[in-house]
């Protein structure tokens, strides 16, 4: 008989009726599917052991003896082969969600076997845990119980879930030890149902066969677990979606439900299987450089340069790193001002729209027009800080091997030290190479070639290190006539013609390169007011 089949017939046997829909919901099986396993079954037991009426599964009293006989017959071969491991998950699945410690004993009397059995199954468990985060303790008072960080013992409850359900017998095996119920379960599928009417979503197959037991064992978790939890969900903004009220709404009936087991329903439900991946991109280096194409893409197409590109890149990220996140795992988020922005402001939005390429390359599809209103947002106020506000005369940047985060702490230490100078940015040296930056001033941790006054420095900077270069720097700008010209020009720029600037600054360089004489003649040419 095939694995399949026994658990069809595991199912009939433990119920007096059942339906065949029940039967194909409970093992992700079309009505047809369980009528044929049902026709193979019959064709080994006395004729009509086992019928279908009003799409009811009835057993004779014949055919419920032959059944039992024939399933212990053959249960042996099987049980050698799955049911150590389907047992071990079954006893964890129970300590991940039981609100007590499990003694031995309580194992045994559950899962039918000795308490030496049970006890070797303790073992393996323990020495599967040994290098986790959590860890199965024991205590002689209670017994054994999983600790650790919540989040990742409900990460490993739905690993463990999922293990479960994809195991022949693993689901007619958590229904007949007791750790969930059909009603449970059909509830969940209707839940799932009503999400899915109100969001509009369409959920895969996949998670609609998984969701309803995943679902149940972390309400099994919450609420024999009410303990105070919290995992990194504030910066990705779940709570400003369209879909976690909703799906708050649906699950209002569970009073035990605190915000963070809300919101780790809500991840579960649109994208459990992507939100490792999410994680694990929000926080790569990835999005910074998707910053910089972006603002590069910007300034070409509005013909502009912003004033404080490093801040204003550093104000994208912050948006862009959660709006990414939500992108990937399939939430909206609300922007009650998208209609009238696109209305008079849409030449930005159509640019930010172009230049935003960078971002849905990351997540494989187009930002939703709310996000790209927020982008627009941000770059249309970054445009208002106009050219005569800024306090920056020289361009810089920050070259640096040693890691992102140490390069981001020299910048802060340099845009601190140097508050006339505009630093575009930390790079590392192969991304500087393939950006054309014209900059006045390089600081780099290694010797570096460059048309730009270059100076070398260490990657921590201390007190002594500090006034050194900032001496040098002084002393750097004094020498270099073009940069002095550019901070005199800059200094009076109130007073001269825009048309002049350029001329302005030319020439004051020429002042400083030139003898007494001719320094008088280059004043009374450019400046005849003077």
């Amino acid at each position: 008989m095939k694995l399949m089949d026994k658990e069809v017939l595991n199912f009939i046997l433990a119920h007096q009726e059942i339906s065949l829909e029940t039967v194909g919901q409970l093992l992700s099986k079309k009505e047809e599917e369980i009528r044929k396993m049902i026709e193979r079954i019959n064709s080994v037991l006395p004729e009509g052991s086992i019928k279908i009426r009003d799409n009811k599964i009835l057993v004779s009293g014949g055919g419920i003896e032959e059944s039992f006989d024939m399933l212990t017959l053959q249960e042996k071969s099987f049980l050698q082969e799955y049911e150590v491991e389907l047992r071990r998950n079954l006893i964890m699945y129970r300590l991940l969600t039981h609100h007590d410690p499990s003694s031995l004993q309580q194992l045994s009397e559950q899962f039918f076997v000795s308490r030496n059995t049970a006890f070797t199954d303790i073992k393996k468990i323990k020495e599967l845990f040994r290098h986790d985060p959590i860890q199965l303790s024991y205590s002689r008072k209670g017994g054994y119980q999983f600790k650790g960080p919540e989040m990742i013992i409900r990460n490993k409850l739905i690993q463990i879930t999922r293990d479960l359900i994809k195991t022949v017998y693993g689901k007619t095996k958590m229904i007949t030890f007791h750790l969930l119920s059909e009603t449970d379960i059909h509830s969940m599928r209707e839940k799932l149902e009503e999400i899915e009417h109100h969001i509009g979503i369409q959920l895969t197959d996949e998670q609609v066969n998984e969701l309803p037991y995943i679902l149940c064992a972390i309400l099994a978790r919450a609420k024999n677990h009410p303990i105070e939890w919290s995992f990194q969900m504030h910066r990705y903004d779940i709570r400003n979606t369209k879909e976690y009220p909703v799906i708050r709404d649906a699950f209002q009936d569970y009073p035990f439900l605190k915000e963070p087991d809300l919101i780790y329903l809500t991840l579960q439900i649109l994208s459990s299987n992507m939100i490792e991946s999410a994680f694990r991109l929000s926080d790569s280096d990835e999005i910074s450089l998707a910053v910089d194409r972006f603002v590069d893409h910007l300034k070409s197409k509005l013909a502009i340069e912003f004033i404080k590109e490093s801040d204003l890149k550093e104000k994208i990220l912050l948006h862009i790193q959660p709006a990414i996140f939500r992108n990937l795992l399939g939430f909206q988020i609300n922007n009650p001002l998208k209609t009238k922005f696109i209305k008079d402001h849409g030449f930005i939005y159509q640019v930010v729209s172009e230049s935003a390429a960078p971002f849905e390359n990351l997540i494989g599809h187009a930002l939703s027009t709310e996000e790209r209103v927020y982008l627009s947002m941000i770059v249309l106020g970054w445009m208002y800080q106009t050219k005569e506000n800024a306090k920056s005369i020289f361009k810089a940047v920050v070259l640096c091997h040693n890691g992102t985060s140490i390069s981001k702490l020299l910048l802060e230490n340099l845009k601190e030290m140097f508050p006339d100078f505009e630093f575009i940015g930390a790079y590392s040296f192969r991304q500087f190479e393939n950006r054309p930056i014209e900059v006045d001033f390089i600081f780099t941790t290694i010797p570096y070639k460059s048309k730009a006054t270059t100076i070398v420095v260490p990657p921590f900077l201390e007190q002594e290190s500090r006034q050194q270069l900032k001496k040098l720097v002084q002393k750097l700008l004094d020498l270099d006539t073009k940069k002095k010209a550019k901070g005199i020009v800059y200094a009076i720029k109130d007073f001269i013609p825009t048309d002049k600037m350029n001329l302005v600054e030319e020439t004051v360089k020429t002042f400083f390169e030139s003898d007494v004489t001719e320094k008088m003649k280059l004043v009374k040419k450019v400046m005849p007011w003077v």
